[in-house]
């Protein structure tokens, strides 16, 4: 893999993932938000309460619907962490959003990962190395802050570890069919992230649709 390179912007550390499945959410927000960046409103208390779960050390899971904002409510506090505190119409509080400026953000592109994994095995094998990457960074950045992996679309954890997975890569968005989902418990992905959020090696921000977190 290729060696990380860590460099100071703002108060925040940047650390680049040298997983193709990983990628830096404050660095793309700075890169990419400007005054004329989409954004959203009347959503303070939502902001308020994951940037105050964030700090306790809490791990949060956004539910609700296709549509709601679940993304866009974790967009709007990187773009609280990533750019100048007015810049943003609807922020974080000013102590919060201060706070988080020093953490930084991960995401896992879950559907790359979907797609190119070639069995369960190997969907769990990527998997696991993803967490250790996000783990050992953790540790590196805790004098300075802290990571926080960011899954959007927790289920699909569930449909590639799927005995039948491998005809799912590469048609993200397909319906799993009732005898495709009938699997014990949690699946082993799912239960090797919240072993490693039990054990406070990674902080998670994970979003799923209710639908999904009633079927799985």
């Amino acid at each position: 893999s290729q060696p990380r390179v860590r460099q100071r912007i703002g108060f925040h550390w940047e650390m680049a993932p040298s997983s193709p499945f990983l990628s830096d959410l404050v660095a793309e927000q700075v890169q990419h938000c400007s005054d004329a960046s989409p954004r959203i409103v009347c959503r303070r208390p939502e902001l308020a309460t994951l940037a105050m779960a964030l700090s306790c050390g809490l791990s949060p899971l956004l539910l609700g619907g296709p549509g709601v904002g679940k993304t866009s409510v974790v967009e709007a506090l990187l773009r609280s962490v990533a750019m100048p505190l007015d810049a943003n119409s609807d922020r974080v509080p000013s102590s919060a959003a201060l706070r988080l400026r020093s953490w930084r953000f991960w995401g896992a592109n879950l559907v790359q990962l979907l797609n190119d994994s070639s069995c369960p095995a190997d969907f769990g094998s990527k998997w696991s190395a993803l967490l250790a990457e996000v783990a050992s960074a953790g540790q590196d950045s805790r004098r300075d802050g802290h990571l926080v992996l960011v899954v959007d679309g927790l289920e699909i954890l569930v449909i590639g570890m799927q005995p039948d997975s491998a005809v799912l890569c590469g048609r993200p968005g397909i319906e799993v069919q009732d005898n495709e989902r009938n699997c014990p418990g949690k699946s082993s992905a799912v239960q090797e992230m919240l072993q490693a959020v039990d054990r406070r090696e990674i902080h998670v921000i994970a979003a799923c649709t209710s639908q999904s977190f009633e079927k799985y």
